[in-house]
């Protein structure tokens, strides 16, 4: 496990302002606008980051880094579960120190959830760096740096957009 990406990564997690440039797209953003395509509405957020399809994509990106590791790295990769326990006690950490504080008419502990479970797979990314590449979850994690949402995906996966409120 490369402790010092999660360490590294953790540490900015923790500045974050948790989702608190929704749909306020402006300059600050062009770096990486062509790389999403904008969500207009927190309805339309909500129902994208619950749609199925969002879900399967998400857990596809997992699987190709957890299989990748197992075909390339299968002695490293038997420590998988213990590196998830201990990203898990980095995540509480996280969400205990910098808790999301959302508006009161969201669903607010779905969105608990799904940013917690985002957030875990960037720091899977982040701990496996020495042998792959961060890639899906460190672009999920740079959008919610920047104060938005990683809603959904267009596109075919791999190729494709991130869809961000």
């Amino acid at each position: 496990m490369n402790k010092s990406a999660v360490k590294n990564t953790a540490a900015i997690l923790l500045e974050v302002k948790w989702l608190n440039r929704v749909n306020q797209f402006d300059a600050k953003d062009i770096e990486f606008s062509s790389k999403i395509e904008r969500c207009p509405s927190w309805d339309s957020a909500i129902k994208e980051v619950m749609d199925r399809n969002w879900r399967n994509i998400k857990l596809e990106a997992l699987n190709q880094t957890s299989s990748f590791l197992d075909a390339k790295f299968r002695k490293e990769y038997q420590s998988w579960n213990n590196v998830v326990d201990e990203i898990d006690i980095v995540v509480d950490q996280i969400f205990t120190q910098n808790p999301i504080h959302l508006d009161a008419t969201l669903p607010m502990e779905n969105l608990k959830k799904i940013v917690r479970s985002d957030i875990t797979r960037v720091l899977i990314e982040s701990a496996w760096s020495d042998y792959l590449e961060p890639k899906f979850f460190a672009a999920i994690g740079f959008v919610y740096v920047k104060g938005h949402f990683p809603c959904g995906w267009r596109g075919v996966f791999p190729d494709g957009k991130l869809f961000v409120y």
